[in-house]
């Protein structure tokens, strides 16, 4: 049988950058959930006004809210690399 012993220095620092990273997954996530909450305010409110303007039918109305969600998903795909590209 083998015994395992752990540096007392390093251990410390080890659960140290688990809980910031479990902060910042933490934060990120509750981030989105802010923005996904802000998109679907903005639609809910232009939607009355764009049925009205093109007489849309609910399932059109259905898929102008999907392709607001659909173009959102697209464009974070591409965020990454635009960042990269763009970014200092």
């Amino acid at each position: 049988m083998t015994t395992l012993s752990h540096d007392s220095t390093t251990m410390p620092r080890t659960q140290r950058d688990t809980r910031r990273m479990n902060q910042f997954v933490s934060i990120a996530a509750a981030v989105a959930g802010l923005l996904f909450g802000l998109d679907i305010g903005v639609i809910a409110g232009a939607l009355p006004f764009i049925t009205d303007h093109f007489v849309l039918s609910s399932r059109l109305q259905e898929w102008v809210v999907s392709s607001m969600m659909l173009g959102a998903a697209i464009g974070a795909l591409f965020n990454g690399w635009l960042s990269f590209r763009l970014g200092r």
